[in-house]
């Protein structure tokens, strides 16, 4: 009964096991569906992303950190750009709080060439070529509300403000650039953000005289916004203070001139300030087609930089799309192959678990075999022997029973023959 109950009991756990283990698979089977479903909506999205690139044309310049313009076509994947916040943050200074966009170094991590329609984007500050799904950053007014945002295009219109961050240089190598280099990496000094001021500011400081003179000449030809005033020291001559305040003016004057002292340090002048600023932005004046041309699908980690002097927003990069629907389907399959893995041990151990116990109860049932084979018949043996040990003691007792009856005969007889001579003998006497 014992080894029954063990094996009817074996059974039902078995039982239970398998229903679960089904359950489990069937659980698995509906996460893996949803998951690839999931995993394919993805792709799909990230393809139709990717049908509506925003590129600019591929000789728009594109402003690089060491403050120098390259065409859009002709970045790599590494280079380092000028770029700001993809959207405004709140910020905490002096006791105020405001909401705006800074600038912010960006790396290239995709960039491609192809064909596609452009659409001709004029301002009074300079126009751009790009696709129609490209975003340019516009502020209208809704309302009460006259935030910049993200806008497309083929949906901006003629009066729309979008935001100018800087003027588009070249390298200056006239006598006269040079001269000026040299002026400002001897006596120029350059405040950044790191002072008790929230921006950067560019001052030469020089005597009245014939330097100072062509100071004022050259500056006011190259950053108009130049402040000239007059700046006395006790016991010194009189001397002019040359003054640049604006972020964009001082990062072209260094970046047309290129101070070799002040190039070192130029990352200091805009990064973590606000982007534009006073007389920043620009209206659009018009938006007409441009027939069709080589665009730069260009991509970066702040997904912005700046285009023709224009803050722009990143494209979403077909390249890059690929490359995370790769690591998407790789993730996947090492979820699949570690779920198998793992659903493989699991059943291995259930087998390994449900074989040991079919092996002891064969085990138990060959040992309770091996006990009515052995041990039965030695207790048959053993009634046996008390049998034949009953059936002797009983044949003695009848033995002795017997024998005790003839002496008790031989004895009567001896005592009636002794009788019977008495008696004869008695007669003859008389």
């Amino acid at each position: 009964r014992r080894v029954n109950e063990s094996i009817a009991s074996e059974g039902r756990r078995i039982n239970e096991q398998m229903v679960l283990r089904e359950h489990y698979e069937e659980e698995l089977r509906v996460a893996e569906a949803k998951r690839i479903d999931a995993n394919r909506a993805g792709d799909a999205a990230a393809v139709a992303t990717a049908n509506e690139r925003a590129c600019v044309s591929f000789d728009t310049p594109i402003l690089c950190a060491d403050l120098i313009w390259r065409q859009a076509g002709d970045l790599t994947v590494g280079d380092e750009l000028i770029a700001f916040d993809e959207e405004a943050e709140l910020t905490k200074a002096n006791g105020k709080t405001s909401r705006g966009r800074h600038y912010r170094k960006a790396i290239v991590i995709a960039n491609s060439l192809k064909k596609d329609d452009l659409l001709l984007v004029t301002t009074p500050k300079g126009a751009v070529k790009c696709n129609p799904q490209h975003p340019w950053l516009v502020k209208r007014i809704h309302g009460h509300d006259i935030r910049w945002r993200w806008i497309q295009a083929k949906y901006l219109r003629v009066g729309d403000e979008v935001m100018h961050a800087v003027d588009v240089w070249t390298v200056d190598t006239s006598y006269e650039a040079g001269w000026l280099a040299g002026i400002i990496d001897g006596e120029g000094c350059l405040t950044d953000k790191s002072s008790s001021r929230n921006h950067s500011r560019l001052t030469i400081t020089q005597a009245d005289g014939i330097v100072s003179d062509v100071i004022g000449k050259v500056m006011m030809g190259r950053i108009s916004s130049t402040k000239i005033t007059p700046y006395q020291i006790k016991n010194r001559k009189a001397a002019k203070r040359f003054v640049v305040a604006a972020t964009a003016d001082i990062m072209k004057i260094i970046g047309s001139i290129r101070p070799s002292r002040m190039i070192g340090r130029s990352q200091r002048i805009w990064d973590g300030l606000y982007i534009g600023g006073t007389g920043r932005s620009t209206t659009v004046t018009s938006i007409d087609t441009f027939g069709s041309g080589t665009i730069a699908s260009l991509a970066t980690d702040t997904h912005t930089y700046i285009a023709a002097g224009f803050a722009m927003h990143n494209t979403q990069q077909a390249a890059v799309l690929a490359s995370q629907m790769a690591t998407m389907v790789e993730n996947t399959r090492a979820l699949v192959d570690a779920n198998a893995a793992a659903s493989s041990q699991q059943l291995q151990s259930a087998i390994t678990a449900t074989n040991e116990r079919l092996q002891n109860l064969e085990k138990m049932g060959w040992e309770g075999a091996g006990k009515e084979k052995y041990s039965d018949p030695a207790l048959v043996n053993l009634v046996e022997q008390v049998r034949l040990l009953t059936s002797g003691a009983a044949t003695n007792s009848g033995k002795g029973q017997g024998a005790n009856a003839l002496w008790g005969y031989i004895v009567g007889g001896i005592g009636l023959l002794a009788l019977v001579i008495d008696l004869v003998s008695r007669l003859s006497v008389k």
